[in-house]
């Protein structure tokens, strides 16, 4: 009986491992997607990743990948969305906020920009 359980949690243990590779190895596909400019398609391949993502940090920082995405296609409501679930996620850059900033600028939300403009400013004083 001992032995058909530690049987069964190293299958499910292998089997957890085998979708965390998977996984890694998408994030890197949409990565390099990115990296050679293909912003739609990275943007399409982050969207299915975020809901699968394994933790807070690798979901704040696929929001902000796919908020960079939007951001290089012009498309500044989406990339206003997902900064703000980045930052809401606790995403680390500072540049999200002047990322978000630039955002709400462009969708003519220019009080909101203001204050996060703001914050930005108290994070990274000395960015000109």
């Amino acid at each position: 009986m001992q032995t058909f359980k530690i049987s069964v949690l190293l299958i499910v243990l292998l089997i957890f491992a085998n979708s965390l590779a998977a996984q890694s190895r998408k994030i890197k596909k949409a990565d390099g997607a990115y990296l050679a400019g293909e912003y739609f398609k990275a943007s399409e391949m982050y969207t299915k990743l975020i809901p699968k993502a394994p933790n807070k940090v690798t979901k704040a920082e696929l929001e902000f990948k796919l908020a960079e995405c939007y951001r290089k296609l012009n498309e500044p409501k989406k990339s206003e969305r997902w900064y703000s679930r980045a930052i809401k996620d606790r995403y680390q850059d500072p540049m999200a906020l002047c990322y978000l900033a630039d955002a709400m600028k462009m969708n003519e939300k220019y009080a909101d920009a203001l204050v996060t403009y703001e914050k930005f400013k108290e994070l990274v004083p000395n960015d000109s």
